[in-house]
């Protein structure tokens, strides 16, 4: 198990590999459910983070709100995602 705790930055799980994003922070403290990679037949684009119903979720960084979805959305679920500049976005899934 992981635990990944709020306000610390955030590091991309590939493979073995720990890759630090400098200035990024993880939105959320919980436990690790699944890393980027391999899963069920498919590669994973995105980190697990389990949690309660109404934990709190900040954003990983500055940034525009560029959906705010609701239902089945392909697997996602309720999602928001933002648009943080330079070709980054961040979703926030499974609400």
């Amino acid at each position: 198990m992981i635990t990944i705790l709020a306000g610390t930055f955030l590091f991309a799980i590939i493979g073995a590999t720990i890759v630090e994003a400098r200035g990024w922070s993880c939105p959320t403290s919980g436990r690790v459910t699944s890393l980027v990679g391999p899963r069920w037949g498919k590669f994973h684009a995105g980190l697990d983070i389990a949690n309660r119903t109404g934990t709190y979720i900040g954003a990983a960084d500055a940034g525009t709100v560029a959906v705010a979805a609701y239902g089945w959305n392909g697997g996602y679920g309720n999602y928001v995602a933002i648009n943080h500049g330079g070709g980054y976005q961040t979703r926030y899934a499974h609400q």
